[in-house]
């Protein structure tokens, strides 16, 4: 049975058993803490970067946001396990996630992030909740923090004061270990060492619960942007986002090249375990598979509607 008829036959449930089994609509599917949202004020902030060492990085540029919502944590197992229970999402077991921990996790990794999801799935659990997958530049706001938080009146130097997703450091912490990132590998490889805040990994792309990395909180108190698992946003790859997006820059969201579709890659946030040093960056962009991948998960946005006059 493909995806359309297992929804077909979910949404015919929901009609015919009335009350109960996630009939009660979107609010009542996402019952545990960790479904949380933050509230993110609107206003401008600096997106991008000069920084050589980043590849895909847009150079620096002011970017207006309406206000939203974006998940506290990235979505968890257990979250995720209620979309495929209502058949609305699957769990994923194809290409490297068949022998890198794809499939449905056992009930200890409930509060890990889940991973080896795609896109189509990714976008599913969100609008099943009632939000939707963040754009790029929701993401990032939500990581570095708005001009709000540098000056009253103006952005000033963000690239300098906002480099990484937590405000008490402008500098990485010592140790190989001290993120949830690879580390400084001697060889320089992005899958060079696996790691959690709390040492080695025990296995390729060993996650940790959502959480548990107290440093890893951004000025909004957004968690875990830094790592565990890399982030799926919506936004199709457009690689000069200063030019694209003209000024002033207000809401920017790139299309795939279907429009309204979900086919085709994403432009994915964040580092992960295994990921790339300099992925724990606020601003680092990377290409996100449309298919499932071992180290990329996601979290939800919404938007915030209007104030009524």
């Amino acid at each position: 049975m493909d995806l359309l008829t297992r929804r077909s036959f979910a949404v015919l449930a929901f009609v015919t058993l009335g009350p109960g089994c996630y009939a009660s609509g979107p609010e009542n599917r996402c019952p545990y803490p960790e479904c949380e949202q933050v509230s993110i004020p609107a206003g401008p902030f600096m997106m991008g970067s000069d920084d050589p060492d980043v590849p895909m990085v847009s150079r620096p540029f002011e970017v207006w946001l309406s206000g939203y919502l974006i998940d506290r944590f990235e979505v968890t197992n257990r979250r995720y396990r209620l979309c495929v229970e209502a058949g609305f999402c699957r769990w994923h077991v194809e290409g490297l996630c068949e022998e890198q921990g794809g499939g449905e996790p056992p009930p200890e990794d409930d509060r890990r992030p889940v991973r080896c999801v795609n896109l189509e799935d990714a976008d599913a659990y969100c609008r099943w909740i009632g939000r939707r997958l963040p754009t790029e530049a929701e993401w990032e706001k939500a990581a570095r923090g708005g001009c709000e938080i540098v000056a009253p009146t103006e952005c000033g130097d963000e690239d300098t004061l906002r480099r990484y997703s937590w405000t008490s450091e402008t500098t990485l912490p010592t140790g190989i270990c001290a993120l949830p990132k690879a580390g400084d590998t001697p060889t320089g490889s992005s899958t060079g060492g696996c790691c959690t805040p709390h040492g080695p990994a025990l296995g390729f792309f060993d996650t940790f619960e959502v959480g548990t990395t107290p440093y890893d909180r951004s000025p909004y108190g957004v968690e875990d942007m830094a790592g565990n698992v890399s982030e799926i946003t919506s936004d199709a790859i457009v690689d000069d986002v200063a030019s694209a997006c003209g000024r002033p820059c207000i809401d920017p969201h790139w299309e795939p090249a279907a429009p309204g579709t979900v086919a085709g890659w994403r432009v994915a946030r964040g580092s992960n375990v295994c990921g790339r040093v300099d992925g724990v960056k606020v601003y680092y962009r990377a290409m996100g598979a449309a298919g499932a991948m071992p180290g990329l998960g996601f979290r939800c946005a919404a938007s915030v509607p209007p104030a009524e006059p």
